[in-house]
């Protein structure tokens, strides 16, 4: 029953999110650039970074039962300011910047508590597929939002207003799914007792000396494309006279499918081969996007490679991370992993803004097709020296 709760907390704190990825364009609409959302998103990562790196602390002093709901709970309030700056405060850049750094601090607690949450209830041989479904909750929420959203306002004729409330309606459902998974929780119970014992106020440095490191660079950079895919997708959908729903429609689909059907699946592949292979197939899902301008086929081959290649190796970087640490360093390999993550997640969008502004969003996609390939060339490294990297 827990795990259920958690799988709801988790469609409904991303479905949230989801929504909240019209924001480019309702700044647009305000007479914004993609700078300022940059700049808001930046903001965030202050939020983020620093929960991210006070988890251990907090699971110390606090305990996993009373922690585990504070990420829905901060991400609700930051839903709840956004909405009152629409409605109340749309040109005070002072309330978009509170807003997004208390989605920051929710993130940042949310993102990497879920999966500790997760693996504290199951074996570590069922981690990987229990990290794909889990992950695919977390993708559904994010990829039908928009859609409904676009709908929403299309059919409805719903405000930016009325879809920021419906997120805040959505954020304090999660936290209520959250606090009931936590409540009496004795998997919780036996993860505090665990962090306590055994973490030592060196292991966030001591994760870095371990083979782990390099699934932390690879999780940097899958969160680079993916927050550039999602953050940017409908204003360059607006820029190449594309429909960004036909993106998310099938992204979704494809991601979904990836995680229910195909996990179990690749998961009797050995990672040497399924991980680089699956890089590849994201790097050519970047290049297909410059295909956009030519045909619409493009654009809905770059949603499917993509939703695929990203569906399908962010549980096995996360599992491969642990994998490759020891098991009293377990939860603090998954803390890094999110923070690296985190560091694309809100971060990149501002680099990314800022590289729209000269080049276009030719350059924003170059930056992509070199984050992949970057990806590409660390998994073959890697897996190139299993004998050597191979967890003790």
């Amino acid at each position: 029953m827990a795990k259920k709760l958690l799988y709801v907390e988790n469609f409904l704190i991303t479905f949230s999110v989801g929504i909240f990825l019209t924001l480019p364009t309702y700044l647009q609409q305000q007479g914004r650039t993609e700078v300022f959302f940059g700049q808001i998103f930046a903001v965030g990562a202050v939020g983020a970074l620093t929960c991210v790196v006070a988890v251990h602390w907090l699971l110390r002093r606090f305990g996993l039962n009373r922690v585990a709901p504070w990420g829905s709970l901060a991400f609700g309030l930051g839903s709840v300011v956004y909405a009152l700056a629409v409605y109340r405060f749309p040109d005070t850049d002072a309330m978009f910047y509170a807003a997004s750094l208390l989605q920051g601090i929710g993130w940042g607690l949310f993102l990497p508590i879920g999966p500790i949450c997760i693996s504290s209830m199951v074996e570590a041989k069922e981690r990987p597929q229990f990290f794909a479904l889990y992950g695919a909750f977390n993708t559904l929420g994010i990829g039908v939002a928009p859609i409904l959203s676009s709908l929403a306002m299309t059919h409805l004729h719903a405000s930016f207003l009325d879809l920021f409330v419906l997120a805040c309606l959505t954020n304090a459902g999660g936290c209520l799914c959250s606090w009931t998974a936590a409540r009496g929780n004795e998997s919780y119970a036996a993860v505090s007792r665990e962090v306590a014992v055994a973490t030592d106020r060196n292991a966030v440095f001591h994760v870095f000396t371990l083979p782990s490191v390099y699934f932390f660079a690879m999780m940097l950079l899958c969160g680079c494309i993916y927050t550039s895919m999602m953050n940017f997708q409908t204003s360059f959908a607006e820029a190449m006279a594309v429909d960004y729903k036909l993106f998310f429609l099938f992204f979704t689909s494809s991601i979904i499918l990836a995680r229910l059907s195909l996990g179990r699946m690749i998961s009797h592949v050995p990672p040497r081969r399924s991980i680089p292979a699956l890089v590849v197939i994201m790097l050519v899902a970047m290049a297909c996007l410059y295909g956009v301008t030519l045909s619409v086929a493009f654009y809905a081959a770059a949603a499917i490679l993509f939703g695929l290649s990203y569906g399908l190796i962010v549980p096995m970087i996360q599992a491969q991370a642990t994998a490759h640490a020891p098991d009293a360093l377990r939860s603090q390999v998954l803390i890094t992993v999110s923070m690296s993550y985190l560091l694309a997640r809100y971060l990149f969008p501002y680099f990314g803004a800022l590289t729209i502004q000269p080049f276009g969003y030719g350059g924003l996609l170059f930056l992509l097709v070199l984050c992949a390939a970057i990806n590409v060339a660390l998994a073959g490294y890697f897996f190139s020296r299993r004998l050597v990297y191979r967890a003790a």
